[in-house]
């Protein structure tokens, strides 16, 4: 019996399995899927706030604060935009204050003693020593972090329910020289 020249020679043992080519599309999800909860789980390690961390913090800023700082923050409240805010502080006292780059007569609550005093307003409103005032959050967890140097809150969080939360991040802190 004579085969044909163009045709492939016929086995009767069972054909092999070829590899796969979604093995490794399954393997780079598996890798894909395991980097993110590892960032999920911890990119926000930010401690939460007590009475004792906020007066240590609030101790260390009263020991070496400087009266002339420039402060950039970002914050943003529940589901709005992020907002920049742009201060001066000089002699202690607010200066300039700016909002996405426009000036604002506001202000004074965002200076680091301002945010301290923000500070302990929340935590007096979560331990139950300040009036609960209709459309303030309820069940709400407090987390913030300090600067090591001066005792500033270089975050903080309020995560509430019912789109109470706040977030403020000081993206720049640059103490100016009091000899201009």
């Amino acid at each position: 019996m004579c085969s044909e020249p163009n045709t492939p020679p016929t086995s009767s043992a069972p054909a092999q399995a070829q590899p796969s080519g979604r093995i490794p599309l399954i393997l780079g999800l598996i890798i894909i899927i395991g980097l993110l909860s590892f960032w999920l789980l911890t990119r926000n390690r930010v401690p939460e706030l007590t009475r004792v961390i906020w007066t240590q913090q609030r101790e260390l800023w009263l020991k070496n604060n400087p009266i002339n700082y420039d402060l950039a923050l970002k914050v943003q409240v529940a589901t709005r935009p992020e907002m920049r805010y742009e201060l001066q502080v000089r002699e202690g006292k607010l200066s300039s204050f700016k909002i996405d780059g426009n000036p604002n007569p506001g202000g004074a609550t965002y200076t680091i003693d301002g945010l301290f005093d923000n500070l302990e307003g929340e935590l007096d409103l979560k331990e139950g020593k300040a009036p609960q005032n209709p459309g303030m959050p309820t069940n709400q967890m407090l987390k913030a972090e300090f600067d090591e140097k001066y005792g500033f809150p270089k975050r903080f969080m309020r995560i509430a329910p019912d789109n109470k939360s706040f977030f403020i991040e000081v993206t720049q802190f640059t103490p100016q020289n009091t000899n201009n």
